[in-house]
């Protein structure tokens, strides 16, 4: 008996060690948007409710989504994978916005091509494209992008411009206060030293 429960501490011990040494990050937003720079230097901008998962490493280049992300991709040597509950989408260096949910998966190009694969059907979509994939009709529609995410993107980046103007307010009055002490230290070692 005394074996069983010592075996039972030592699994309980190593699970509790792979358990905290994670090697994939998660990224998850409620009522916020959020800016997240990935390893390989691309950038997702996540919308409101929406979440990404990928490997530390990056190596694969695999962002696993739910919700709306916009990502900005860098050229690597392997191929950008974004890949959703159902499907996937397959980029090299472009912008896009990928918009998926239980029902839907939407796909819009802002530049360069992905290559979006839903239910074995391959199809290439160009900028200025939004591919649809859905319960009620099968196969890929392709349709003139509408840039609907532009709306939350253009509130991210004026909550970000706010935050840097707080930012320079904050080191402009640090500036001053340093300065100040500065002055103090130095009257006081002068007392010091006469």
């Amino acid at each position: 008996m005394i074996r069983i429960s010592t075996l039972t501490v030592s699994l309980l011990f190593v699970a509790l060690i792979f358990s905290s040494c994670s090697s994939s990050e998660n990224v998850k937003t409620n009522d916020s948007f959020q800016a997240v720079k990935l390893p390989d230097n691309s950038i997702a901008l996540l919308n409101q409710n929406s979440s990404i998962e990928y490997n530390k490493d990056f190596k694969s280049r695999i962002v696993k989504q739910t919700g709306e992300v916009f990502y900005m991709v860098e050229e690597g040597i392997s191929p950008f994978i974004v890949e959703t509950n159902k499907d996937q989408v397959l980029v090299v260096g472009t912008e896009f916005n990928v918009k998926a949910d239980n029902e839907e998966l939407e796909v819009e190009v802002e530049s360069g091509t992905v290559k979006l694969t839903a239910d074995k059907v391959e199809k290439d979509i160009r900028r200025g494209e939004r591919a649809v994939v859905s319960e009620a009709e099968k196969g890929i529609q392709v349709a003139k992008a509408e840039f609907d995410y532009k709306g939350w993107t253009k509130n991210l980046n004026s909550d970000l411009e706010k935050l840097g103007r707080e930012i320079n307010r904050g080191a402009k009055q640090l500036e001053k206060e340093t300065k100040r002490l500065g002055k103090d230290i130095n009257k006081e070692l002068k007392k010091l030293g006469n």
